[in-house]
């Protein structure tokens, strides 16, 4: 009895099919009439309670997944029949568009620089070949070709002038020459050893 009372585990008082009512009754934290019902008493679920809940749980778990399995089917359905699997191309065509976009963009800016380093080349080359000592021996030998051109053409002028004087001078000459007086009507008196020119009326 003391050790009835005295336990901390909960006791349960069921001595048998007995009416009268025992001194452990009254220490006990429960008492039932017969041992089966001090076990349904200790057990709140029993076997039977277990296995009704197990088979609820397997049916519950059997509607949920085939409820589950139908919306992926459905799901699975409706996305065959969408139009990127039915072209799936068009998943892609954006950015294939986008990287032929920027291939172009690379090659002409690639092409942009190649143009401006051949612009940049060929400015330093023209600027060295300005610097090159033989450019400047072409220019002053060009220089020299242009003098004497102009020498020639100037001595050609003076050349021409001379001759014209030379032969103005000539004329004049000539002019003086006594023939050619007498043969345009002048007449030669001499007397003596003095010449006298006069003219024939």
């Amino acid at each position: 009895m003391r050790s009835i009372f005295e336990s901390r585990l909960p006791i349960i008082s069921s001595v048998g099919h007995e009416t009268d009512v025992t001194l452990a009754d009254f220490v006990a934290d429960k008492r039932a009439a017969t041992p089966t019902a001090a076990a349904e008493l200790a057990t709140l679920v029993t076997k039977l309670d277990l296995l009704t809940y197990l088979k609820n749980q397997e049916r519950r778990m059997a509607t949920a997944a085939q409820n589950t399995l139908s919306k992926k089917e459905k799901a699975l359905k409706v996305l065959s029949q969408s139009v990127i699997f039915r072209q799936p191309e068009r998943l892609y065509d954006g950015y294939l568009q986008r990287l032929d976009q920027l291939q172009l963009r690379l090659k002409q800016s690639v092409n942009s620089e190649i143009v401006r380093q051949q612009q940049k080349v060929l400015e330093q080359a023209h600027r060295l070949e300005q610097l090159s000592p033989i450019n400047k021996v072409h220019r002053y030998q060009d220089r020299l070709l242009q003098f004497k051109k102009l020498l020639r053409s100037q001595m050609a002028v003076v050349y021409d002038a001379k001759v014209a004087e030379v032969k103005r001078l000539s004329e004049a000459l000539l002019m003086l020459d006594t023939s050619r007086i007498v043969a345009r009507g002048y007449a030669i008196v001499k007397k003596k050893i003095q010449w006298y020119l006069q003219l024939k009326i």
